[in-house]
């Protein structure tokens, strides 16, 4: 009787010596070596929720699928987008019947505003002390002229392509920054252009159309 007794008490105390099972909370996972980890119900639960977030970020939502304009929020809000689209319209169309002349509409434009405010004329210095009336006989002069109505001409032709007006816009920004000429002198321009497209016989709706496309363009240069 004693052996048996001896035998029951250490089987009991193997067993209370033995580590338990791990419980059923606990989740198998594999490392790259293969080696066997333990990971509890909550760690994964955390785990497949951060990945899930990520995956989220990730995803472009349907706001974020078209980037950003670069320029054209100067657009007036009561004419939209397709009115603007119009409205660029109307000034090609427009300008194809002026563009013959855009070399004499330039110079007539630069020598009033000279005329105006000789402080604009400052800011070319390959002609800035040439006297007013003796510009068009002068060849830096002329060449500017040529300069300014080409790369107008280029601007309002490829209007209609929204990238490259954009990048018309931030190349005349840059560059005219680069030489210091502040909004002023910009507004005279579109303000004595507009002068000159109101006197070679345009209708209240193209020039309506003009005045709209030179307050983007003007913003777009030389913002406030």
């Amino acid at each position: 009787m004693s052996l048996k007794l001896a035998l029951f008490f250490s089987i009991v105390a193997c067993i209370n010596a033995c580590p338990e099972e791990p419980i059923a909370t606990e989740i198998a996972t594999h490392s790259e070596e293969g080696s066997c980890n333990l990971r509890s119900s909550h760690d994964e639960s955390i785990a497949q929720n951060t990945l899930r977030s990520i995956v989220q970020e990730r995803q472009p939502c349907s706001a974020d699928i078209t980037p950003p304009h670069r320029g054209l929020s100067q657009v007036p809000e009561h004419v939209g987008e397709k009115g603007w689209l119009y409205q660029i319209h109307d000034v090609q169309r427009s300008w194809r019947n002026l563009r013959n002349d855009r070399y004499s509409i330039v110079s007539s434009i630069l020598v009033r505003l000279f005329k105006e405010n000789d402080r604009a004329q400052t800011f070319f210095s390959k002609f800035a002390n040439v006297p007013v009336e003796s510009l068009k006989d002068d060849h830096e002069y002329n060449k500017q002229v040529a300069l300014v109505a080409d790369r107008l001409d280029n601007i309002i032709t490829a209007m209609d392509d929204k990238v490259q007006l954009l990048d018309n816009i931030d190349y005349m920004k840059r560059s005219h920054i680069e030489r210091g000429i502040p909004r002023g002198p910009w507004k005279d321009f579109s303000r004595i252009l507009f002068d000159v497209l109101g006197s070679a016989g345009m209708s209240s709706k193209e020039l309506n159309s003009w005045k709209s496309v030179l307050t983007v363009f003007i913003n777009g240069i030389a913002p406030v």
